[in-house]
């Protein structure tokens, strides 16, 4: 009996450059939307958790104060609630950023080889000396 055989193997793939093209394409369109739904539900949430925060800590400083609020306090509810919104939307990066370097770094070794890290070396200097002047 005759075994079965793909018409394409991992190996053909990954050497055409026309097959590497379209699932580049494919998988940079899959991120994108992937991105905006992503930013959409973060808005979201951003905005409906800043409404929960501001009315909990407007009925609070009612219930403190009897008097009216003066512009300074609400000024200062406002900036907090918006850094608290602003923190949610970018806790994604936390993990995001590192993940993606990482891949990159791995695909990079993988087609180029070892050169791939020297730019990184070189990157983590710039970085350390950076901060070293600014200190």
């Amino acid at each position: 009996p005759d075994t079965e055989q793909s018409l394409f193997s991992v190996k053909d793939v990954s050497q055409n450059n026309y097959c590497l093209i379209i699932l580049l394409f494919v998988s940079e369109t899959v991120k994108c939307v992937l991105h905006q739904s992503h930013s959409f539900i973060t808005a979201e949430v951003a905005a409906k958790s800043q409404q929960s925060v501001q009315g909990m800590l407007y009925a609070k400083l009612m219930r403190i104060a009897q008097w009216e609020l003066n512009d300074g306090v609400v000024d200062i509810v406002t900036l907090q609630v918006d850094h608290v919104t602003t923190g949610i939307q970018m806790i994604h990066n936390v993990w995001k950023i590192p993940l993606q370097f990482t891949l990159c770094l791995i695909f990079m070794e993988m087609l180029i080889g070892l050169s791939a890290l020297l730019p990184m070396v070189v990157l983590i200097l710039c970085l350390l000396f950076t901060s070293w002047l600014l200190h």
